[in-house]
């Protein structure tokens, strides 16, 4: 899988009520797996984030994500990681 932070950007931007994100990409049983973790903006209806983030993934992206909203984020800015081993 390849993605790109401006793909995750574009997406994003489209999400009303979303404070910030980032993409987590890890593999599992030779399987690619993606979740974004949202933190709602203040007074955004989380689950009507989620949801919304959910179908905008999909169609911008053309792949589902798991999406949990989180009430912070690692301070580092990184709106994608890439925790996948080649080892």
């Amino acid at each position: 899988m390849f993605l790109h932070p401006r793909q995750t950007a574009a997406v994003m931007d489209r999400v009303d009520g979303v404070a910030a994100y980032r993409f987590v990409i890890c593999r599992t049983a030779h399987r690619d797996d993606v979740r974004c973790e949202i933190v709602p903006a203040a007074g955004a209806a989380a689950e009507a984030v989620r949801t919304a983030a959910a179908e905008e993934i999909r169609a911008g992206l053309r792949f589902n994500a798991e999406v949990q909203i989180v009430s912070e984020l690692p301070t580092d800015g990184q709106t994608l990681v890439d925790t996948r081993s080649w080892d």
